[in-house]
């Protein structure tokens, strides 16, 4: 619920194009380790969240 909240504001920037003398700009970096530690941590969420609906299931089964 929360990752469909959050994940569209993350991404209202537009995206452009670069040259290729600003590839490795400051900017450009920030901006990707941003996305990737973006993933990361929903990565994370989506892990930990499967592991509570897992023991909840099976302790609701027994």
């Amino acid at each position: 619920m929360v990752s469909t909240m959050v994940w569209p504001s993350f991404f209202k920037t537009k995206i452009e194009s670069v040259s290729t003398s600003q590839i490795y700009a400051l900017e450009s970096r920030r901006g990707g380790y941003a996305i990737f530690a973006f993933a990361i941590i929903m990565g994370f969420v989506n892990i930990v969240c499967g592991l509570c609906i897992g023991i909840i299931g099976s302790n609701f089964v027994l």
